[in-house]
Formats: C-alpha cells, sequence, structure tokens
C-alpha cells in the first residue's frame, strides 16, 4: 500500500522535477519508509473499553504482605494459582460458577497467553485477578532488573489483552522472597498475598487437600491451590460444601479485605 502511494507521487513529480529527480525522491522515501516500524491494529471487541481492577476499598500502601484477614468475620478466600491441564481448568472453573463462588486467582503472562478463553471466563465470573510473574521463576534466584521485568511483562499482558490490572495484588512464584525483594514489588504498587493454608494440591490425593482446608479453616484465612490439578478438581466441591456447612462465606481478596479492621481505607474515603 505504501509503495503504491509512493509511485503515484513519483508519477506527478516526474513531469515537474524530471525522471532523475524523481527517481532520486522515490529512493529517499523508500529507505525513510524501511525505517518506520509497522502498525498492527488489533480489536478486541469482548475486551470493556475501561481498564478492570480488583474492587479493593482498603489502603494497602503500607501494607508489604498480607498472609491472613481480619478474624472478626467468618471468610475464607480461596485463592488458585495457574496450572497446566486446561480441560480440568475449565471443569474447576464450572464448579465455582455452579456454586456461585468468587475467588482470586493469580496468573502468569504465559499462562494469560496460552489460555486466552479461560482467561476470559474468569474475568466474565466476577474473578479478582493478581499478578503472579511473566514466567513463574524463583525470584531468589533473578536480579532486581529482571524482577521487575517479570512483573511488568504480566501487568502489561494482563491489561493490553484484557483490559484488566491486577494491582496491588502480587503472589510469589514458589513463594519464594527476601525482605529486599518485598520492597521491590511494593515499590511497583503490588502487596504480597500470601497464604496461611496450603492444601499442598499440586502433589497431594484428594483426600489429604479436603482435609487441610477444613480442618485448619478459620476467619480470615487465604486458602492457595491451582487451578488444573485433577485432585483439586475432586476435592472442590467438598471444599465448597464443607466450609459452607461450617458457617463461613467464600470470598474475594478484596472482600476479605474489607472485613479487616486494622487495614485502613484510602484517606480520600475516610474523608468522604
Amino acid at each position: 500500500m505504501f509503495a503504491t502511494i509512493i509511485h503515484i507521487i513519483v508519477v506527478l513529480l516526474q513531469s515537474l522535477l524530471g525522471s532523475v529527480s524523481a527517481l532520486m525522491l522515490e529512493a529517499s522515501i523508500i529507505h525513510v519508509a524501511d525505517t518506520i516500524p509497522e502498525i498492527s491494529l488489533v480489536s478486541y471487541p469482548h475486551i470493556p473499553a475501561t481498564i478492570i481492577t480488583p474492587s479493593l476499598t482498603k489502603d494497602l500502601s503500607q501494607v508489604l504482605e498480607l498472609r491472613h484477614g481480619g478474624t472478626e468475620k467468618p471468610v475464607i478466600a480461596l485463592t488458585f494459582d495457574d496450572g497446566l491441564d486446561p480441560d480440568i481448568s475449565q471443569e474447576m472453573l464450572d464448579i465455582l460458577r455452579e456454586k456461585n463462588v468468587k475467588c482470586t486467582f493469580f496468573l502468569t503472562g504465559k499462562w494469560l497467553v496460552e489460555e486466552k478463553e479461560l482467561t476470559r471466563m474468569i474475568i466474565a465470573d466476577g474473578h479478582e485477578m493478581g499478578n503472579h510473574s511473566f514466567n513463574h521463576p524463583d525470584f531468589k534466584k533473578i536480579s532486581g532488573p529482571r524482577i521487575r521485568q517479570e512483573i511488568q511483562n504480566q501487568e502489561n499482558t494482563l491489561v493490553n489483552e484484557y483490559r484488566y490490572l491486577p494491582k496491588p495484588y502480587f503472589r510469589f512464584p514458589y513463594g519464594s522472597k527476601t525482605e529486599k525483594i518485598l520492597k521491590i514489588i511494593h515499590q511497583m504498587g503490588y502487596t504480597s498475598i500470601a497464604w496461611n493454608i496450603d492444601t499442598l494440591d499440586w502433589k497431594s490425593t484428594k483426600e489429604y487437600i479436603v482435609h487441610e482446608a477444613l480442618t485448619k479453616a478459620e476467619n480470615g484465612a487465604i486458602i492457595i491451590m491451582h487451578l488444573g490439578k485433577e485432585n483439586t478438581a475432586k476435592a472442590l466441591p467438598e471444599i465448597i460444601d464443607g466450609l459452607r456447612q461450617r458457617g463461613f462465606e467464600l470470598v474475594t481478596i478484596s472482600t476479605l479485605l474489607e472485613y479487616d479492621p486494622s487495614i485502613p481505607r484510602p484517606s480520600s474515603t475516610k474523608n468522604s
């Protein structure tokens, strides 16, 4: 298209400048054009025009890490890191939808690129999303600049592809961190969301996963599990039903923090 336009211009200029001058001008234009990168305009009609964010009403600007919420209310947050099997992940999302449970998901950038339909489903179903790095490296084994790049690349993917900004929630791959690394992610606008109940679902039986979730349940607990794990999918209905039978409400991280009096609201909210 660009070459055709140049040729038309050159034909018009030949009558004014002569063939030699026009050809020299054409060569100059083509040389400049070769240095201009191509721009690909992609339309995503399924993505809302506005950016979606977690529905947080608390101020985490002074909080480096959270392992649980407040203990005054019987609420528990189910959280999921991404897994390997998309079919099992689909099954788990169907269970959550059928049982009307909203959770918080921590997904890597790589997963976001590879599992677009599942990601769209998570957002459409009203779940929350957090940052989990792009490639899932051990942050203790990489440099500060690489840490920032991992976090920013995941965020860019989520925003550009799905119009979702995961701030301020971040979960460390493998839970691997130091105080220095905590400060790095906090400088980027993130608070580490850890957990106080680990079902070890990535290596455990269905029975063990259910046992850990139900026997250790307490007000304000954050439970970690993984998408795409067969035994987790089998355990999930029993965990949901069992926690509800014990009087717990299953909520997102944002709702969990809503009931935590130790975490303040933003000053603008308090003054209104």
